[in-house]
């Protein structure tokens, strides 16, 4: 979505650092000019809504994201081995399986990643609510992250007219293929091979080994037990929402 709305209102995005200063991601930190003024800011945020949120007295409106809650499990988890917070020591398979094999566990039987719970996230459940079903003191638009993959162009011709932009067809359909999956791929490769600091490539961190972030892992890190488990721990809000949970025969 930030690359979506990135190249939509600025033109092509040619790094994930030039993207952190037009759209900045408040965890990552802002700077004054993003704020400062009567600039406005789209501003990326993972924190629950509370109503002592950073910002929120200047917050004119929200775009919150839903996907289903076993997808972004697996996409958290890829997230985290790719930042290089799995165990210490030597990673044979044997130990990273038993890094995921854990992580999962945990992950269903506190609803969310405990660290990210400790930051402000909340459980999934939790951020989900507070930002679709509590009230908010301003206005918001609820995007399926499904909806952005079956219907790029519909969804975010819905997105320009909630946050009062004016795109016509040639304008959106541009912005989406400079944010296409094969665009952002390539930019993340390039990023990588040429080390350039950004969303990509942090210096700072350990490396993922061959992990990527938008191509994610091709393998599927759950168990059919997990996987149970996990659709009895999400499946009345997935139901709700519309994703119907199918138990493992």
């Amino acid at each position: 979505m930030r690359f979506l709305l990135a190249n939509l209102l600025y033109g092509q995005i040619a790094s994930t650092a030039a993207l952190q200063e037009m759209v900045p991601d408040i965890h990552r930190g802002l700077v004054g000019h993003q704020i400062h003024g009567s600039r406005k800011t789209l501003i990326k945020t993972h924190w629950r809504f509370l109503p002592d949120l950073p910002l929120r007295e200047d917050t004119i409106g929200a775009i919150y994201i839903i996907r289903d809650p076993i997808e972004v499990l697996v996409s958290n988890l890829n997230y985290v081995i790719l930042r290089g917070e799995q165990a210490s020591g030597p990673q044979n398979e044997s130990v990273k399986r038993e890094f995921e094999r854990r992580w999962i566990d945990s992950y269903i039987a506190q609803g969310g990643y405990q660290r990210w719970r400790e930051m402000g996230f909340g459980t999934w459940e939790e951020n989900l609510r507070s930002w679709t079903e509590d009230p908010l003191p301003y206005t918001r638009l609820v995007v399926r992250y499904e909806a952005l993959r079956s219907d790029i162009a519909g969804t975010m011709a819905t997105v320009s007219r909630f946050l009062g932009i004016e795109a016509g067809e040639a304008k959106l359909q541009a912005a989406i293929d400079r944010s296409s999956f094969a665009a952002m791929q390539a930019l993340e490769e390039a990023e990588i091979r040429e080390r350039r600091a950004g969303i990509f490539f942090d210096p700072a961190q350990a490396a993922g080994g061959d992990r990527r972030f938008v191509s994610g892992s091709a393998r599927d890190p759950m168990s059919a037990a997990q996987r149970e488990a996990a659709l009895q721990r999400f499946g009345p809000m997935m139901e709700k929402l519309g994703y119907r949970p199918q138990a493992e025969s």
